[in-house]
């Protein structure tokens, strides 16, 4: 996957990164009235992908979780290369020194990050929304620069596997596709 040429919902709607919850709203509107296949006879198919993508981008930047980590994905696709910073050594190194935090969720976080490394190398189709989560998640989880420092005892990976646990909610239906196509692969 080319990061480089990775989908920008603000650039798609015509907003900006700022934009308010009524402003990508009425972006929404605009555009899925535009594109809607109904109104494009002629260049149906085109159409359905760009309302497909249009539907995407407003259920990642309409949902206020959702779009912040979107945001963090972004910002960090910009500055590095994903593939580099992502390292499974650095990974399970991490979930070790959280493992009694993240004891309830640990299949589930792995599971995550080998569904954003298959993702990556073009193993497993994912869908730009479910990417940016995932990648979002685990940037969260990696960086140092977190809500509550990991080093805080007690507290210190509680926002990490609070944070984790929603993406993880968010994608349970991706989760389990993934599940399945493993045992298939």
């Amino acid at each position: 996957m080319d990061f480089k040429n990775y989908q920008d919902y603000y650039d798609f709607m015509g907003l900006d990164k700022k934009a308010t919850g009524e402003e990508i709203k009425r972006a929404y509107r605009e555009k899925i009235r535009r594109w809607h296949p109904d109104a494009n006879p002629n260049r149906r198919v085109w159409a359905e992908e760009m309302s497909k993508t249009l539907n995407e981008a407003y259920s990642i930047l309409g949902d206020s979780k959702k779009r912040m980590a979107y945001d963090r994905l972004m910002g960090f696709l910009k500055h590095k290369d994903f593939r580099r910073e992502l390292k499974e050594e650095d990974f399970r190194e991490k979930l070790k020194t959280a493992s009694t935090d993240l004891a309830k969720i640990h299949k589930d976080v792995i599971l995550l990050f080998q569904m954003c490394a298959d993702g990556i190398k073009g193993r497993y189709k994912l869908s730009p929304a479910a990417l940016g989560l995932i990648g979002g998640a685990l940037c969260y989880l990696l960086s140092a620069f977190d809500l509550v420092p990991d080093f805080i005892p007690f507290l210190g990976f509680a926002d990490d596997a609070a944070f984790l646990t929603m993406v993880i909610s968010a994608l349970r239906n991706e989760i389990s596709a993934y599940v399945t196509w493993r045992k298939g692969a």
